[in-house]
Order: structure tokens, then sequence, then C-alpha cells
């Protein structure tokens, strides 16, 4: 099975969602991404399948 997806490997976009995030009272932590940093990744995400 690997030997199918080894050159796959090479064809890998990654994206990093930037934002803020820390414990909240409840004590979870939560993550909230900056709008800009979403907005850069659904647009990319959107371009590489082609919608």
């Amino acid at each position: 099975v690997r030997s199918n997806y080894k050159d796959a490997n090479d064809n890998v976009n990654r994206h990093q969602l930037e934002g803020q995030g820390g414990i909240q009272d409840d004590g979870l932590y939560y993550f909230v991404p900056s709008e800009n940093s979403l907005n850069e990744i659904e647009t990319n995400v959107k371009d590489n399948l082609g919608i």
C-alpha cells in the first residue's frame, strides 16, 4: 500500500492557521483563528480542490 502513495507525499500542501488561544475559566483550551488566516486557508483549499 505504501508504495502506491509514495509519490503523493511530494504533492502535499501544508498550511498553518494563525490565531490565539488559551485556557479559559472552564479549564479547557480554546483556539480562535484570525479571520485573515482563516480566509486565506479557505481560499487556498478551494483553489486546490477546484471549487
